[in-house]
């Protein structure tokens, strides 16, 4: 980790050679005379980049949290609960740099830079509950704020009020487990998740999506044998994304979306012995 000229702020490896790249980059363009841009529309220069990502600071969050938790009906009922409130001032956030290439596909350059401003805030809700001697129930419950109060991006773009990436307003698992017997058992877990961006520099977002898990086992002392299926209904969902840039040669480069998709249903079998 070296240290920003003049100012004493370390400055981590991965920018010394984001900075190196920008600069190698920055003399190809000046040769071959090509903007920096994404699409149709320009992008800032190599100096305005570095300017930005290379000297980050720290992003030190104001935070305020509450929490409880209890036991109810007997103690047949556990919760936990816990609010949050984060006021984080030059919040750390992750870019891009698209450069297109003389055959017009397009090089990424990632870089780290910080947003004036973001806000989160939310609550997390645990409940555990043993409804019957042989029925457990159980929900995990997570909500979220997370927006960025001024944030002017590397392109020039003002994100104010924007929804910050990777920030579903919900999650949810919940299920629970029947026991048939001593040794039979039925389980069923649920995933909800909502929509959220995949990224600050562009608007391609996740679907909402509802994911359900089933296992039906039997157990002995050592042993276990179980059926199970994941995401059961075969639900389509994706998990990552990239929304401005084209890397097919059959279509010319156009611009297009890319998503990496979730686990298709899963079906198997699966055995475990304990030795002891």
């Amino acid at each position: 980790m070296g240290r920003a000229a003049g100012t004493g702020v370390p400055v981590p490896r991965r920018c010394d050679a984001v900075r190196r790249r920008i600069a190698r980059l920055s003399r190809q363009r000046r040769q071959h005379q090509h903007p920096f841009g994404v699409a149709d529309h320009r992008q800032p220069g190599a100096a305005a980049i570095v300017q930005r990502s290379a000297i980050l600071r720290r992003g030190d969050p104001a935070q305020l949290r509450a929490g409880s938790q209890g036991e109810y009906l007997q103690g047949s009922l556990r919760s936990r609960l816990a609010l949050f409130y984060m006021d984080r001032n030059d919040q750390q956030v992750k870019g891009s740099l698209v450069v297109p290439r003389e055959d017009e596909s397009t090089q990424f350059i990632d870089y780290t830079s910080n947003a004036a401003r973001g806000t989160n805030y939310g609550l997390e809700l645990e409940l555990d509950w043993l409804a019957t001697e042989r029925l457990s129930l159980y929900a995990n419950i997570g909500l979220l704020d997370a927006s960025f109060d001024r944030y002017i991006r590397a392109d020039g773009e003002d994100l104010a009020g924007h929804e910050q990436a990777h920030a579903p307003s919900y999650q949810i698992a919940t299920g629970g487990r029947l026991n048939f017997s001593d040794h039979l058992y039925l389980r069923a877990d649920v995933e909800a998740k909502d929509s959220f961006f995949f990224s600050d520099r562009h608007e391609l977002r996740a679907n909402a999506h509802t994911l359900l898990h089933l296992r039906l086992g039997y157990q002995r002392e050592t042993w276990e044998v179980a059926l199970w299926a994941r995401n059961l209904t075969d639900r389509n969902y994706t998990t990552r994304g990239f929304g401005s840039f084209g890397n097919d040669p059959r279509k010319g480069y156009v611009v297009e979306p890319y998503t990496q998709l979730g686990e298709p249903r899963v079906v198997g079998v699966s055995a475990s012995y304990r030795f002891q």
